[in-house]
């Protein structure tokens, strides 16, 4: 594009400038005044005062700042304020819906301060009143459940404690019987009794059956020493036979009916004298099998079953004793374990509604009819682009016709010049 071009186009808006001007002005009114319509006319202020609940903590912290405009602007707040405003003033679901649109909210230090906006003074100030109430009420519901919960934690632990004492004192109570050491002291003294018998008999068995041995050791070396001197074998075996015999004799002295007949001290030995070892043996170690026999039968004896009887029903009734015992032990631990647990919880909760605890006061609530400064903000802000698109269309269109009426006059030289 050519700088003629460019100053004929400036000189073309000078010579439109009151046109665009115009424009201009008559779209700031028409933006003005469609924002001045959109905003509800009547306004009410409410004031809260929100500070911490403990003595020790003087100011808000900026997240707990942040934490209440962000419940201010709960949809669950919104829905309680519209049930309770249209309960009280009998408004209909069609005339409000939502208040969140004509509610708005700062801090100012520790107050918190509500505007609400409606079509009349007294709508405004009700709007005000139920939105104020209704958040001191949410604010209070939220940060008062630890609050609940703790006097719950509370009760819980004075049931604890009273039944931690209950346990002890049954503990108490049964130890105080004796009857738990009484059946321990009877089950050892009736199993030192059994033991001791079992311990006797168990030697005596062990006596008979080396005895019964030894017999028949002294048989087999008689049989083969007859065996040998009967092919003519001289002496085989005959010193350690007659060793044996005598040990056996001196060993088994009670249990044999007799000695084996030994004839003198050498150790040769004749045929018949073999044949008198060989019988008296198999008839000793026939005594003795007999013995030990009948010494097995001994177990089921009467003493031995009165005894085993008496220690049976004894650790039966330690058994029985023993698992009450226990049982009463669990009771009284499982309570200790609770207090443990509800005393840690309880001190969790009191250090932590100390620092969190928020106390919400309602101050009052007045009205004004006169445009707040951000509603002047929001009209001029409204004006000033209504201006700004206004002269902006209207240099466009001048433009536009300035440039359609030279192209008009070029084709019109053209034609008159053929």
């Amino acid at each position: 594009m050519q700088q003629s071009e460019i100053v004929q186009m400036l000189d073309t808006i000078l010579r439109r400038a009151w046109l665009i001007s115009l424009i201009g002005v008559l779209s700031a009114l028409f933006a003005g005044w469609q924002a001045s319509t959109e905003t509800l006319p009547q306004v009410a202020r409410a004031t809260l005062l929100i500070m911490p609940a403990s003595s020790e903590i003087t100011d808000l912290t900026l997240t707990q700042k942040e934490t209440i405009l962000a419940l201010a602007q709960d949809p669950l707040l919104d829905a309680r304020v519209v049930k309770t405003f249209r309960s009280m003033y009998n408004v209909s679901a069609d005339q409000l819906q939502s208040v969140q649109d004509r509610v708005t909210i700062s801090f100012n230090g520790d107050l918190f301060q509500i505007i609400a906006r409606a079509e009349t003074a007294e709508s405004a100030v009700q709007l005000a009143t139920v939105w104020s109430e209704e958040f001191a009420a949410f604010i209070t519901d939220v940060y008062t459940q630890d609050v609940v919960l703790l006097r719950r934690l509370e009760q819980q632990l004075v049931e604890a404690n009273q039944q931690y004492d209950r346990s002890q004192q049954e503990i108490e109570l049964f130890l105080s019987q004796n009857d738990l050491t009484a059946v321990d002291l009877e089950v050892q003294r009736l199993t030192h009794l059994v033991g001791s018998l079992q311990t006797l008999d168990g030697d005596v068995v062990k006596t008979l059956w080396e005895c019964g041995n030894r017999l028949i050791v002294i048989a087999r070396e008689a049989r083969r020493t007859l065996d040998a001197l009967q092919r003519q074998v001289t002496e085989v075996g005959a010193t350690t036979l007659g060793e044996n015999i005598r040990q056996t004799n001196e060993i088994c002295a009670l249990l044999l009916s007799q000695p084996i007949a030994l004839a003198s001290e050498s150790n040769s030995f004749t045929i018949p004298e073999l044949n008198q070892i060989i019988t008296q043996s198999d008839s000793e170690y026939q005594n003795i099998q007999q013995a030990i026999l009948t010494h097995n039968q001994k177990e089921t004896s009467q003493i031995y079953q009165v005894l085993a009887q008496r220690l049976s029903i004894a650790r039966q009734q330690s058994e029985r004793l023993h698992a009450q015992y226990d049982r009463l032990l669990s009771a009284r631990d499982t309570a200790l374990l609770r207090i443990e647990q509800l005393s840690r919880r309880i001190d969790e909760l009191q250090g932590f509604n100390s620092m969190t605890r928020i106390a919400v006061h309602y101050l009052g609530t007045v009205s004004s009819v006169d445009d707040t400064v951000s509603d002047r903000r929001v009209i001029l802000t409204r004006a000033s682009l209504g201006a700004l698109i206004g002269v902006g269309l209207s240099i466009i269109l001048v433009l536009i016709f300035e440039l359609r009426r030279r192209r008009l006059s070029s084709a019109q030289l053209s034609s008159r010049s053929d």
